[in-house]
């Protein structure tokens, strides 16, 4: 039809109709399909929710949920891809005229547009907007002319009306015919895929698509596991067989576990085949049909032996292999250290270096003996240890010297040691600032964790793998002083009797052990083990720091907490709590405040502070090229090992652990039985004389600070207060309103209480604050969008 014709808003009139009316169609068409299929799928699922309950683990709420990520959510997705995918992309090569290559690529995307999608976009969008413009002008183009009619220009009116009809519609002619091809395309498509009978044959094919989404469903897990599993044992496999002596002893002593793996894994592999080899229904309409019962049995039965094979085999063999193995490991280590020829290192003995050692420490340390009785503070205690760290830190640069510096291998363990003998004569500064029991027993414990990071192992590896003999006098000195240094790292008793000795060398290697003190009723010996640190990357390296561990509230401890300890266990997994010289409490002044705000805090944290820990793991530690199947944390238990990554075993061990079993009384530990049994004793109180030390410079100015800050607080809340007032008594009506008084209203002056201008209806009348104010209210402005 030609443009500027007069038959031009009658044809585009009825051409728009007949497009509008195709696209409904074919969009009735497509919505009926889609509900067709989700009426089949929710059929099939409520048809065999027995079975799928029974077999394949899915409940019936699972079936009506709907949610993201549910099990019908899947299934239904899963319909979706495999049924009006295929459908979507035909149908854009058949409207869009494009070739077999995007048809295929369009196959490959899941997430396609709908070409009916998009047409009804443009319709909505630019047709329909342009067809009610041109029906808005063309209205008004007669009116006009009827004007024209009636004043006597008829010729002037038609002439008009052939000139500017034809652009009125022009705009509109244009669009409705640029949509014409594609959806009469379109509709032809419809009739012919998506028919009634069409429909009927895509709903038959529904229950094998949502069988085979069943599935994939179920066998998610255990093929993600299997995965896991078969990566994990060919490396730990090949790194295994990689140390030959190893991999010989390991099939020697756990044949039975390697080859139950081995057996394990083949098995999961066929039930995996047995997978591919039956799940191959509904892929595809093509390939859909009714329910298949007996693939959906095999594959059913076939994944029960699967899960039944993968626990054992990951639960158990796996981690019996790899204990195993970190045993054997450390069995292979031990021969190999004692297999290396006794050198210089060896030939010193344990006595001679601990007393050459201490000869040097009490010197270095310029000491004679520690300060004792009921008279000793914090203060002259900190003092004490001061000069004991000081000491070591001393001689240990002297022998990091003597050894050729931080840079040879026997510098570096020394200058690991030095730096917390630092770090401990640093925190006994602050002791000093601020003395308080809770402070130097951090110290003390501090100083009994040295040697607890494996600087013994290290020191002993260096010297012992030096093959020059020491012949000369000072190289025979400093063997024999590193021998004394390796004794007192490894002997955790001698660490908690040093500070508090004197310098009776005698005395201190006559092979004296801590007793229990005469206060204990049952005076019997005991050790008291570490707790355990955690390592750290600070400056401190792995030594524990002087802040105040936080507990939560701890159970009473049962009574099997509070028997021995079993004789099964290790006695060398033990080590003593740290000692430091006995004060008393009441040393450290008369502080009432402080007394009252932290005397509850300080006993309990000091209890917990001196809880002995689980001591070291028997287990031995993994290798760094045999890593497990699943990473789980060390769980440092001496009296038995579970699965770490089992909750139940793993709270077990833990709440034992923590569970306190001794208690520190009058500067002595006591066992908490004992404690019982002796009728109850508590802790005193923290009582502080009158008398004090005089505050360190930097405390005083931090206490004044404080105090300034805190009177500066006050007067800022009093004003806050008067302020508060001052707006309660201007509001003593309680008026509450977002308006302002009008600016420009008249207040009258004479007696009858009426404005001068304006008379008796007054408009801006005077009256009492409140809702019948007459008022402007504050401007809203209202964005403007550009």
């Amino acid at each position: 039809m030609a443009v500027g014709s007069p038959s031009e808003a009658p044809a585009c009139s009825a051409l728009s109709q007949e497009l509008r009316k195709l696209l409904e169609f074919c969009d009735a068409q497509w919505r009926n399909l889609e509900d067709r299929l989700d009426q089949a799928q929710e059929a099939t699922l409520r048809a065999k929710v027995e079975e799928l309950e029974q077999h394949w683990g899915v409940q019936a709420a699972d079936i009506a949920c709907l949610t993201e990520g549910s099990f019908a959510w899947k299934v239904k997705g899963r319909v979706q891809r495999v049924m009006l995918a295929p459908l979507a992309a035909q149908m854009r090569q058949k409207v869009l005229l494009l070739g077999n290559s995007f048809v295929e690529q369009e196959m490959s995307e899941e997430a396609a547009t709908l070409v009916l999608d998009e047409l009804l976009d443009r319709w909505e969008l630019e047709v329909e907007p342009l067809l009610g413009l041109a029906s808005q002008q063309d209205e008004r183009l007669a009116r006009r002319a009827r004007r024209k009619v009636k004043l006597g220009a008829a010729a002037e009116a038609a002439k008009v009306d052939l000139k500017e009809r034809p652009a009125l519609w022009e705009p509109a002619q244009s669009a409705v015919e640029a949509l014409d091809g594609p959806v009469r395309r379109l509709a032809e498509f419809v009739a012919e895929k998506l028919s009634a009978e069409a429909t009927e044959r895509l709903a038959a094919a529904v229950p094998s698509i949502i069988a085979r989404a069943v599935c994939d469903w179920h066998w998610r897990g255990p093929l993600a596991e299997l995965q896991q599993l078969e990566g994990w044992w060919e490396s730990a496999r090949a790194s295994l067989q990689g140390h030959v002596e190893l991999w010989h002893r390991l099939v020697e002593e756990e044949g039975l576990f390697l080859r139950r793996i081995d057996r394990g894994v083949d098995a999961l592999r066929s039930a995996r085949q047995l997978y591919v080899t039956y799940a191959d229904f509904g892929t595809s309409a093509a390939s859909g049909g009714p329910w298949p019962d007996q693939m959906m049995q095999l594959l059913a039965a076939a994944a029960k032996e699967m899960t039944s094979r993968l626990k054992p085999v990951r639960d158990s063999a796996a981690w019996r292999v790899v204990d195993a193995a970190k045993s054997i490991q450390k069995q292979l280590r031990e021969q190999e250290l004692q297999s290396i020829k006794p050198g210089p290192w060896q030939g010193v003995s344990r006595e001679e270096g601990l007393q050459a050692f201490l000869k040097a420490f009490f010197e270095a340390a310029g000491v004679g003996s520690a300060p004792g009785g009921e008279a000793c503070g914090a203060v002259e205690a900190a003092m004490v240890f001061m000069q004991r760290a000081g000491g070591l830190s001393t001689l240990l640069g002297d022998l990091q010297a003597a050894c050729g510096g931080p840079k040879s291998s026997v510098g570096g363990v020394l200058e690991e040691i030095l730096r917390a003998s630092a770090c401990l004569s640093e925190d006994l500064l602050e002791v000093l600032d601020e003395p308080s029991v809770d402070s130097l027993f951090q110290c003390a414990r501090q100083w009994q964790s040295l040697g607890e990071a494996g600087q013994a192992e290290r020191l002993e590896a260096a010297l012992a793998a030096d093959p020059s003999p020491k012949t000369d006098v000072s190289g025979r000195q400093q063997l024999v002083l590193l021998r004394g240094l390796h004794t007192f790292l490894t002997d955790s008793e001698l660490r908690a009797r040093l500070p508090q000795a004197s310098a009776d060398i005698a005395a201190l290697t006559g092979g004296a052990r801590t007793t229990l003190p005469s206060q204990c009723p049952d005076s019997e010996s005991f050790a008291l083990p570490p707790a355990g640190t955690e390592q750290t990357h600070s400056p401190r390296g792995p030594y524990a720091t002087r802040r105040k561990a936080r507990f939560e509230g701890e159970p009473s401890p049962s009574k099997s907490d509070l028997e021995p300890v079993a004789a099964a266990m290790d006695s060398e997994a033990f080590a003593p709590g740290p000692l430091v010289p006995a004060l008393k409490l009441c040393a450290l002044g008369n502080n009432n405040d402080n007394n009252s705000s932290n005397s509850n805090n300080s006993r309990q944290w000091l209890e917990e502070s001196t809880r002995p820990g689980t001591g070291r793991s028997l287990r031995p530690s993994t290798p760094s090229w045999l890593k497990p199947p699943w990473q789980r944390p060390d769980t440092p238990s001496a009296c038995s090992w579970t699965r770490p990554d089992t909750p139940s075993t793993v709270c077990d061990d833990s709440e034992v652990a923590s569970l306190p079993r001794y208690k520190f009384v009058d500067g002595q530990y006591v066992p908490l039985k004992s404690a019982l049994a002796s009728g109850g004793r508590t802790l005193p109180p923290l009582q502080v004389g009158s008398q004090g030390y005089p505050c360190a410079p930097l405390s005083a100015r931090r206490f004044s600070k404080m105090i300034q800050t805190e009177r500066q607080r006050e007067v800022d809340r009093q004003a806050g207060i008067q302020r508060k007032q001052e707006e309660d008594i201007m509001n003593s009506n309680f008026t509450r309103t977002t308006a302002e008084p009008r600016v420009n209203a008249y207040i009258p002056e004479d007696d009858h209480g009426l404005p001068k201008a304006y008379g008796v209806n007054a408009p801006f009348k005077p009256t009492i604050a409140g809702s019948t104010m007459r008022h402007i209210r504050k401007p809203n402005p209202k964005p403007i969008e550009v």
